[in-house]
């Protein structure tokens, strides 16, 4: 009777601990992830990005837990337009300044052309489990030699993405050639203020 309460228990304290250590689905989830393209009239163009990343394991946080940006000073400005934490308690944590250090890429040392280049490493901080990061950025690019937009987007991202949104804005003189690879790809158009904008 005692030995088959015994084992009653520590099966049942197994099963417990079994449930108590079984690994989240997912390491991470982006809830958005927003690009947006924009040629202007006199040459210019920008480009912004937001992204909206929940961590729920310790692995994301080394992972996720920076971004990298890379401009070029010399024609380029980045722009950070809101960098925050909201905490699981739902408390918004503001990216200290002491979290933007740029640097010169590890590419560029040995080249003295390259050695304008910088790359802005944006640490993320107040990271908790079921944390969300957010870091919406724009760079700004000045008339250059090429007065177009040119550019290949990988969709493919380490883990899951609930909503990823692509736009794409020129002057209604120029032409779009735009190519979605993937099944649930939708292209629509919008023109506005002589500027055309396709959203997929």
């Amino acid at each position: 009777q005692k030995m088959k309460r015994y084992i009653l228990i520590i099966i049942a304290i197994c099963a417990m601990s079994t449930v108590m250590v079984k690994a989240p689905e997912k390491d991470a989830v982006y809830h958005l992830i927003s690009e947006s393209y924009t040629l202007n009239k006199d040459g210019s163009s920008e480009f912004r990005k937001r992204v909206e990343l929940q961590i729920f394991t310790r692995m994301t946080f080394d992972e996720f837990g920076e971004t990298f940006i890379t401009s070029n000073p010399d024609f380029q400005e980045l722009i950070i337009n809101e960098a925050y934490t909201i905490r699981k308690d739902g408390s918004k944590v503001e990216t200290p300044a002491n979290a933007f250090n740029p640097m010169l890429p590890e590419v560029c040392t040995k080249c003295e052309r390259l050695n304008g280049i910088r790359t802005m490493v944006v640490t993320h901080t107040a990271l908790e489990y079921d944390a969300i990061n957010v870091l919406d950025y724009t760079i700004r690019s000045k008339n250059f030699f090429f007065q177009e937009l040119l550019e290949k987007v990988d969709l493919q991202e380490e883990v899951p993405v609930e909503k990823y949104v692509i736009r794409v804005t020129i002057p209604n003189y120029k032409t779009l050639s735009l190519s979605l690879n993937g099944e649930h790809s939708k292209v629509s158009g919008d023109e506005k203020d002589n500027m055309i904008t396709v959203e997929n």
